[in-house]
């Protein structure tokens, strides 16, 4: 009798084959169970969590995990997916984007970067589209995080009575956009630079953008005003020299009159008597000659 309960107690310790785990990650229980079984092995303790990536009462993973080798019979661990659990969003700002890329990756997040220059060290997190504090699902979640560049600060040269080529030319090669206004006060030659709107000297962010003022010569306003004169003043001009040369004439007109007045009264008259008398005289001298005859 001793011997045989030695010889039942021997098989039932060696008599047990070896078995796999099989692999039932994301298999409903009832799956699992039916695979379990099916390698020899059986359900033991059963756990659940929060996943945001396993759908809720499906496993998540086993104990021991799935490839291993145990004893047939053996009884294998379930954590089982309670559904996913609500993320709190908190402010990322300040934190380095790589760190915080790679804990929400984790989580289940889908991350979205953008850059602008800024004077933070490259790399550091400016502004998050989700406010801290925000709970989501992270599976079913963008975020998007605005990540500094550092760039060097630029000072803007004095481009006044320049033309504006070399404007542009400069601004493409120090990422400055350039803005141009046209200037019609005829201050300069055309396609000259007669003022711009960041002074020269100033330093500014790669990016940055500088307005210049560009001139396009004399303006169609600014032409050259010829003074008419007055009709009122031309006709009443007329009037005045009308009546001057009207003045002018009277004025020859008396003095010819006056001239032939004056050389009248200079010829010296002959009186009526002293006419007479020479009459009587000569009539008398030629008397005496026929007497003497």
């Amino acid at each position: 009798m001793v011997l045989i309960a030695l010889i039942a107690g021997m098989i039932a310790v060696f008599g047990k084959g070896d078995a796999t785990v099989p692999d039932v990650t994301d298999e409903t229980v009832a799956v699992a169970t039916n695979k379990l079984q099916a390698a020899h092995l059986k359900i033991g303790d059963t756990k659940y969590q929060a996943s945001s990536s396993v759908t809720k009462g499906h496993v998540i993973l086993t104990d021991p995990t799935k490839g291993s080798s145990v004893k047939e019979d053996s009884s294998v661990n379930l954590v089982i997916s309670k559904g996913s659990s609500r993320f709190t969003v908190r402010d990322y700002k300040g934190d380095s984007y790589d760190e915080v890329r790679d804990d929400l990756k984790r989580a289940g997040f889908t991350v979205v970067k953008k850059v602008k220059s800024s004077s933070k060290a490259t790399g550091t997190i400016l502004k998050q589209d989700l406010a801290a504090g925000t709970k989501v699902n992270p599976k079913k979640t963008t975020i998007t995080l605005t990540v500094a560049k550092k760039t060097r600060l630029v000072k803007i040269p004095n481009f006044v009575g320049k033309n504006l080529s070399t404007a542009e030319a400069w601004a493409a090669d120090h990422d400055i956009m350039l803005s141009q206004n046209d200037d019609d006060t005829g201050s300069m030659a055309y396609g000259r630079i007669t003022s711009q709107g960041i002074e020269a000297g100033e330093k500014v962010k790669r990016g940055s953008t500088l307005t210049v003022y560009v001139s396009v010569g004399r303006s169609s306003t600014q032409t050259t005003t010829t003074t008419q004169p007055d009709e009122h003043n031309h006709n009443n001009e007329s009037k005045e020299s009308s009546s001057s040369s009207s003045s002018t004439k009277s004025s020859s007109s008396s003095s010819s009159s006056s001239t032939q007045r004056a050389a009248s009264s200079s010829t010296p008259a002959v009186a009526p008597s002293a006419q007479s008398s020479s009459t009587a005289s000569s009539a008398q001298t030629a008397s005496s000659n026929n007497s003497s005859n």
